[in-house]
């Protein structure tokens, strides 16, 4: 079976976004990323992808960016705060807008578990959006797929500063760690084969790491000269009184620190496709194309 002829990709130039842009690309998928910067876009992005002007957040500018696309890759996240939406108001605009231009699959990147029913409730707000994101999704009216990945690789950069990772020596945090790249392969997979509509996928790597294992096989392929430093939790927790950041990095370990992440499903890499990158092979994946996201 042939792929779908083009694919419009929502958070393409995002960290986790561009590895998957690229991946469709070798797979031989015509890739359209909406932006509401084009030229800031076709800066970050491989001179194949095509840029629509559009805004998640201005309905009419989405139809013409959807228009002969035969599936929608939406890979976003709502900042901390009062305002718009895009995970779920954006999501909502998008699938809309596709409905009036030839109903594409819609695939949704949400995080592992985000299909619990708890989580409606959950005390932190990015859980309650991803869980209504999936329930938008379902009912929008498009053959769906949505996509839960464990921990992706992408995440290890966020903790370096200069030549320093910090990690919180009383958290407690492990997963089978997953690349962008492979996360875009399997993607790629369910498109071309047509499979995993109406699903929600788990998406993992094959070997469970702690943050800090995760951590020394990437420092020791990208950048021997990084050291790792610990400082208690606490001090986060102080400062998420003054900085949102803080505060919003406390709440996702107070989330999965501790969580005992179920193995990958073997059947997953059978029917999709198989991870092909370990953390080193991450590292050397980035000295490779210089997606080093902190610098993103």
């Amino acid at each position: 079976m042939s792929p779908p002829r083009r694919v419009l990709v929502a958070g393409g130039t995002g960290m986790l976004g561009r590895p998957v842009v690229r991946r469709l690309l070798e797979d031989g998928f015509s890739v359209r990323v909406l932006a509401r910067s084009p030229q800031k876009a076709r800066s970050l992005l491989p001179g194949a992808v095509e840029v629509a002007s559009g805004d998640l957040a201005r309905p009419q500018t989405l139809e013409e960016a959807c228009r002969d696309c035969s599936a929608l890759y939406v890979s976003v996240d709502t900042p901390p705060g009062p305002g718009f939406h895009p995970e779920t108001e954006g999501l909502r605009n998008l699938a809309e807008a596709a409905k009036r231009s030839g109903k594409p699959r819609l695939v949704i990147l949400s995080a592992l578990g985000s299909s619990d029913p708890a989580n409606a409730e959950h005390r932190w707000w990015h859980a309650r959006e991803k869980h209504l994101a999936q329930r938008i999704a379902r009912e929008s009216g498009l053959p769906w797929t949505i996509l839960e990945p464990t921990w992706l690789m992408e995440s290890l950069p966020l903790f370096v500063r200069g030549k320093t990772f910090y990690w919180f020596s009383d958290a407690s945090l492990s997963a089978h760690w997953i690349a962008g790249d492979d996360l875009g392969r399997l993607l790629s997979a369910a498109l071309i084969k047509g499979s995993g509509q109406g699903e929600v996928i788990a998406v993992q790597g094959p070997k469970k790491l702690t943050m800090l294992e995760a951590a020394s096989a990437f420092i020791a392929a990208y950048d021997p000269q990084i050291q790792v430093k610990t400082v208690p939790l606490w001090t986060f927790r102080v400062l998420g009184l003054f900085k949102s950041e803080a505060k919003e990095l406390v709440s996702l370990l107070d989330c999965y620190s501790g969580l005992d992440e179920p193995a990958p499903a073997e059947s997953v890499w059978r029917r999709f496709a198989r991870p092909t990158m370990d953390v080193a092979d991450y590292a050397r994946y980035c000295r490779r194309t210089g997606d080093f996201p902190q610098k993103g």
